[in-house]
């Protein structure tokens, strides 16, 4: 009797609240009669829903937590009870979920430490070339991966030719560091027949044992890492020339034409 009785209070305020899509109301008629169903299951079913008291929406909460209702679920059905007893007006219940034990887990974003040596942390030699060719000369992967050392590799400069450029234009790279010298040098020992690494391994393979060194690294596999690139080229420069000046050579050896897509390389966080 109890029962039929909290069913018959929660069946006429569902036909005199109209409010929200037709999704909503299923979803407050299901989590009530779900409620109504668990508070019998406990035997803890008040006269009238005006006498539920603390302790059986604890005992109810309890019951959830037994059967490993997720917690966001929980909170959500919550949501709906607390609504339907103000309606009905029953407000003497304090129903805050951390009192109720209903604590919903936030994985924490962690903040990755990616810095411009990362590359050599990784004993995959094809992935660490990849990962050094976008870092140290702010090569897209595509470009890393059809680099040809003997014909793109100069004395002083690394010559993209139009072949091979994601915008089909050709740019120069000025070697700088002893650290650029270093990664053409391991390229060339992964390429002995003066190809590149597409032609040389294969296209499969090369993505293979790239996402292979990313996994060992624990970085994201859809990332592009040439925007360090673009930061350390600020960092290195800006002592000698000026924004405009900088921002002008670090877009033409990145083969950028966009200030908007610079300005997110320069920001992106490590």
């Amino acid at each position: 009797m109890r029962k039929n009785s909290l069913r018959q209070t929660a069946n006429r305020y569902f036909q005199t609240n109209n409010c929200g899509s037709p999704r909503d109301k299923k979803q407050r008629h299901y989590v009530i009669h779900k409620m109504i169903d668990d508070l019998f299951t406990l035997g803890e079913v008040p006269a009238r829903w005006q006498r539920l008291t603390p302790e059986q929406v604890q005992g109810l909460i309890q019951l959830w937590h037994k059967r490993k209702i997720n917690p966001a679920t929980m909170l959500k059905h919550m949501t709906v009870i607390r609504r339907f007893l103000e309606k009905i007006g029953h407000q003497g219940i304090p129903l805050d979920n951390k009192r109720l034990g209903i604590i919903r887990k936030v994985a924490l974003k962690k903040n990755l430490s990616i810095t411009p040596d990362i590359w050599q942390t990784t004993s995959i030699p094809i992935g660490r070339v990849l990962l050094g060719l976008q870092i140290h000369f702010g090569l897209t992967l595509g470009e890393a991966m059809r680099l040809v050392p003997d014909i793109h590799s100069q004395q002083k400069n690394l010559w993209l030719t139009r072949e091979i450029t994601f915008n089909s234009l050709d740019r120069l790279i000025p070697l700088r560091s002893e650290i650029q010298t270093q990664i053409l040098n391991e390229l060339k020992q992964l390429t002995p027949n003066s190809n590149s690494l597409i032609a040389t391994q294969g296209y499969e393979v090369v993505r293979y044992q790239y996402r292979q060194a990313l996994q060992e690294l624990k970085l994201p596999p859809l990332k592009s890492y040439r925007y360090l690139y673009a930061q350390q080229l600020q960092r290195q420069l800006l002592p000698t020339l000026d924004h405009y000046r900088l921002s002008l050579l670090i877009m033409d050896e990145m083969g950028l034409k966009s200030r908007t897509t610079l300005w997110t390389y320069l920001h992106e966080q490590q």
